[in-house]
């Protein structure tokens, strides 16, 4: 019972969220406010670094196996991600829910709960 109030509890948290990309940069002195860069155009220049970046990155991709194994559990992947980086990383375990609506296992959980 207590996991599933917890459960419902954190659905509350994340309806009281702000929608990602609802904020917009509007004052250029605030731009390292800001962390979502979704509506921003990017130059023929950037779109070329960008590709050329991730070619690079293809040539120095994961084996089959490693690929596999970070696929298998994905919750404790990100467990252990979070424990490493603590509060290093820009943002909390929250924003991606916010930022891949789609990973929201709990809304499913809530929708079980109210049928």
């Amino acid at each position: 019972m207590e996991d599933v109030q917890q459960q419902c509890s954190d659905v509350n948290v994340v309806e009281k969220r702000k929608q990602f990309g609802t904020r917009y940069l509007t004052d250029e002195s605030e731009t390292f406010n800001f962390n979502a860069w979704d509506s921003v155009e990017w130059s023929d220049e950037q779109k070329a670094e960008a590709e050329a970046k991730v070619a690079e990155q293809h040539l120095h991709a994961l084996n089959t196996n490693a690929a596999k194994n970070l696929l298998q559990n994905p919750n404790q992947q990100w467990q252990t991600f979070y424990e490493k980086h603590e509060q290093k990383f820009f943002m909390n375990r929250n924003w991606i829910l916010t930022e891949f609506p789609e990973l929201d296992t709990l809304n499913k959980v809530s929708d079980l709960l109210y049928f």
